[in-house]
């Protein structure tokens, strides 16, 4: 008789006189393979950035965003360095305002940032030449979320238009 099929019968036989014992071996077996499977899928695709979604007209969201922002302005990217601290990774950002509607920076004033960019942070990377609607909370270094409205400042047309009413007001 082949040893490899004796070897198979005796471990058939031993799971049947503790059958508890073979469950707890399927179950290991099982987190080994769970394991081994979490460890290949890439960290930022487990785990997803989570924020509050805005509701009402676009007038209302605006109005909303600029109430809680800290400064709200239009910059061009003009500096972009990532770095360490820690364990965690940052993404600082000079940016060069091209206009304010709410906040201390005045057109061509520059602005900082230290953005959080790893997964679950919501922290918006940015590229150098990248035109941005931006809008801030606390003190510089500002940190660029994608939970505030900022956002390209291309597809920000309307947006801008908003601003404009609403800033005239607050002034």
């Amino acid at each position: 008789m082949n040893s490899d099929a004796a070897s198979r019968r005796e471990l058939r036989h031993f799971c049947r006189l503790y059958p508890s014992w073979a469950s707890s071996m399927k179950r290991l077996i099982a987190l080994q393979v769970l394991l081994i499977l979490s460890a290949l899928l890439p960290t930022e695709a487990s785990f997803a950035c989570g924020c509050a979604s805005a509701k009402g007209s676009l007038k209302a969201q605006v109005l909303a965003g600029f109430d809680e922002a800290s400064a709200v302005f239009s910059a061009e990217v003009i500096e972009v360095e990532d770095f360490m601290a820690g364990f965690e990774r940052f993404q600082g950002a000079r940016l060069r305002v091209i206009e304010s509607w709410k906040g201390a920076h005045s057109p061509q004033t520059t602005v900082q940032t230290a953005t959080i960019t790893e997964c679950c942070q919501c922290g918006i990377k940015v590229a150098r030449g990248e035109k941005l609607l931006v809008y801030v909370y606390g003190t510089p270094p500002y940190r660029l979320s994608d939970c505030s409205r900022t956002q390209a400042l291309g597809g920000a047309a309307k947006e801008i238009m908003v601003l404009r009413a609403v800033a005239g007001k607050h002034e």
